[in-house]
């Protein structure tokens, strides 16, 4: 019976996955251009980026440049409006570091599981330099920014991604697994019961 309880938390475990770790999103392995911006891919990352735009900061001046927490590259929203980073699979927002690109301003970052707001913060963003910000940890699939006023600078974005959903193949495997964690188990038993006879 002992040994039952042990493979079911086995496979509880197995199902559930390793816990996700904290992600540093810095953008700094995205290519330096000088003085141009550009759209980030959709995936990159694993996210899909609306309305943002990177760009080597350290070549900037205003909030570009006071902006970099990790050199060289950046992100911003573009023409001051509201941008979204959203992924198919949940996550949490941890924090960013946030910048005002040319005034101080304040800045708005909402959460969003699905189309349910869960969170929404409004902060003053400087444009002397970055101001870190931590957001509750509830699972989001989106989130939303944009200042109220002009560009909002962000870096180091910190977020704890969940696994992608397995595919079917996969899911067959773990059941086969299963199954034969419980044929062993089965047999287990049968031998000490005829062992005890």
């Amino acid at each position: 019976m002992k040994n039952r309880f042990i493979a079911a938390a086995v496979s509880a475990a197995l199902m559930a996955g390793a816990p996700a770790s904290a992600t540093v999103l810095n953008f700094d392995e995205l290519p330096t251009i000088f003085e141009e911006s550009y759209p980030l891919a959709p995936g990159y990352l694993g996210f899909n980026w609306d309305n943002v735009r990177a760009l080597n900061g350290i070549n900037q001046g205003e909030g570009y440049g006071a902006g970099v927490v990790s050199s060289p590259n950046v992100i911003f929203n573009i023409f001051g409006l509201t941008a979204a980073v959203s992924s198919a699979n949940p996550f949490t927002l941890n924090s960013a570091y946030f910048t005002s690109a040319f005034g101080d301003q304040i800045v708005t970052v909402a959460g969003y599981n699905g189309g349910t707001q869960v969170f929404s913060d409004s902060f003053q963003a400087f444009r002397a330099g970055p101001t870190l910000r931590a957001f509750p940890t509830l699972s989001i699939t989106s989130f939303t920014f944009f200042g109220h006023g002009n560009q909002i600078v962000l870096d180091n974005v910190t977020v704890n991604q969940t696994g992608a959903v397995p595919e079917p193949a996969s899911w067959a495997m773990m059941l086969a697994g299963f199954g034969a964690i419980g044929a062993t188990l089965r047999r287990r038993g049968r031998m000490a019961a005829a062992r005890a006879a």
